[in-house]
């Protein structure tokens, strides 16, 4: 409404005038300095939201080799190792190391896990990795998961 009981028509590109009882009532909100920022910020959010589409498309979700701690709440759960690998491999390992009082994450368990980089551990190899951990954290799991990457440049 307008202030006179006269409906407005507004989009985000446009703007149609009020009921002609008043045709000033509006005028500064639909100037076309105002409409031209409309335009502008239309067409920025749109350029930024096409980029980022680009930029996630285009994205390596996989981990970087070495070593990092499983975190829940304040108290780690665990270990993870990848081993080294060339940039462009599109396969390849991480081990996984979870300790007896890790919690799987779900929606009956909404439990928040982070995985942070460490560089206070080193493992030459997967048969160090294991007897090591396994000797330091008895009881735990070993869990080994095979990532494939999906790109262009991989078969």
């Amino acid at each position: 409404m307008d202030g006179t009981g006269g409906p407005c028509f507004v989009s985000f590109f446009t703007a149609f005038s009020c009921t002609p009882s008043n045709p000033g009532a509006l005028s500064h909100h639909f100037s076309k300095e105002n409409i031209m920022i409309r335009k502008a910020t239309a067409f920025a959010v749109v350029i930024f939201a096409l980029a980022s589409i680009l930029i996630a498309a285009n994205a390596f979700a996989q981990c970087d080799p070495g070593c990092k701690v499983l975190i829940q709440g304040e108290v780690q759960v665990g270990v993870m190792w990848v081993p080294e690998r060339l940039p462009e491999a599109c396969e390849y390992q991480e081990h996984w190391y979870l300790f007896q009082d890790y919690r799987y994450p779900g929606s009956d368990n909404p439990i928040d896990t982070v995985i942070r980089p460490t560089s206070e551990r080193h493992f030459e190899n997967l048969e160090d990795f294991r007897t090591t951990v396994e000797r330091e954290y008895p009881g735990g799991r070993h869990i080994t998961t095979i990532a494939i990457e999906h790109r262009e440049d991989c078969p």
